[in-house]
């Protein structure tokens, strides 16, 4: 019986995808087709892959490093071109060639301390302890620049949360919808309108951002709104970036507004202020509002400084991390596991060089080194479990 006619190509291990002899069948569209050839080779005794299956072979054969192997997650998942960049280089290798260098540093004179323990009982010292506590700073130093690249990291690949505040009837939704293009939150002159957040993403620059417009702050009696206020500072104090919208042309500042400037300050994100409805005038007041931070003037309705609105945010997604001395440029931490591992190392190594100050045996120091050996080795795949890699496949969909 003939159900189709197609392409058989044969990739020749050890250099196909997965290390292994590999045939890839190419038939023409439609699932019906596809499921019929699947159905016949389960027959001839294939089995369908598991999640990520392709890609955890291609690791287990060294092909690809843990890293790698999160870049080609990336990669699937890429809904910009930021995200789609942080895919390809994490795929090409860059931060597991990294993590292998400064390993390498620590493995050499884990060695030697290991060979004083062997030693013990001749009171040798085979490992310089001035060069140790030089090679220690040195990868310390390499390891902070990485933890500082995960938020850039973290935001190219997931998205900026930019959760948009203000008084209400300043033009909060009717800057979102300026921004998606797009009429997508209810605009009315009747404050107290938006009631619930909205959230909508938009690429600005080849950067992905997660917009939420939220309910206006002022101090209210009705139920509803109050609830919806709520949901506004639960969702700053998630944001990434958060832009704070005036109306420019009104009379006053209004009593609310230096304490939603102060509470926004108590946040780690980076902050804009925006003084919309410039098309009516600018007060003088505005001018004494957040004043250390920077700011656009605007009009959503018109679309007037709309464009340097969008420069800034870019600016303040990715900018702050590019052109800094000190090389976190060639660092790119993307994932929380990542993170997570990188912080046990930075206190494995600041713990390691606590044993050199306090002059302690050479056992505790190995000790340490070899914690922060193991910590960096995880991100790399060097040392890893079967609950690692599970978690990492869980993600991928199957035939990846």
């Amino acid at each position: 019986e003939v159900l189709d006619e197609g392409v058989f190509a044969f990739f020749k291990g050890p250099e196909s995808y997965t290390g292994e002899d590999v045939v890839e069948i190419s038939c023409h569209g439609g699932r019906f087709v596809a499921q019929r050839i699947l159905e016949e080779c389960v027959e001839l005794g294939a089995r369908p892959a598991e999640a990520g299956e392709f890609t955890r072979r291609a690791f287990l054969h060294s092909k690809l490093d843990l890293t790698q192997v999160e870049g080609v997650e990336a990669i699937i998942a890429a809904t910009s071109e930021a995200g789609l960049r942080a895919g390809v280089e994490l795929y090409e290798g860059g931060l597991g060639k990294r993590l292998r260098e400064i390993r390498e540093e620590l493995v050499r004179f884990a060695s030697l301390l290991e060979l004083e323990l062997d030693f013990a009982e001749e009171d040798v010292e085979f490992a310089s302890r001035e060069e140790l506590r030089g090679v220690l700073d040195r990868v310390q130093s390499e390891v902070e620049k990485a933890l500082r690249s995960y938020r850039k990291g973290r935001r190219a690949v997931e998205g900026v949360r930019t959760v948009i505040v203000g008084p209400p009837n300043v033009g909060k939704s009717s800057l979102l919808n300026a921004l998606l293009e797009q009429d997508r939150a209810l605009v009315t002159e009747i404050p107290g309108t938006t009631r619930d957040t909205v959230e909508e993403v938009v690429e600005l620059g080849g950067v992905l951002f997660r917009l939420v417009d939220t309910a206006g702050l002022r101090e209210t009696a009705d139920h509803v709104e109050v609830l919806g206020i709520d949901r506004t500072w639960r969702e700053v104090e998630r944001a990434d970036v958060i832009l704070l919208v005036v109306d420019g042309s009104a009379r006053e500042a209004g009593s609310e507004l230096d304490r939603i400037v102060r509470s926004i300050e108590e946040t780690q994100a980076d902050r804009l202020l925006v003084v919309n409805k410039v098309d009516r005038g600018v007060r003088a007041w505005t001018e004494g509002v957040a004043e250390k931070w920077p700011r656009v003037r605007v009009s959503a309705l018109t679309g007037e400084g709309l464009e340097k609105l969008e420069e800034e945010l870019v600016r303040l997604a990715v900018g702050s991390q590019e052109g800094k001395s000190g090389g976190e440029s060639d660092w790119l931490v993307t994932t929380v596991r990542q993170f997570e591992a990188l912080v046990r190392a930075k206190e494995a190594l600041e713990r390691a060089r606590g044993t050199l100050d306090q002059g302690l045996s050479s056992e505790f120091t190995a000790l340490e080194l070899r914690e922060a050996l193991d910590t960096i080795g995880e991100i790399t795949g060097e040392v890893t479990t079967d609950e690692i890699l599970d978690r990492i496949f869980a993600n991928f969909c199957v035939g990846k």
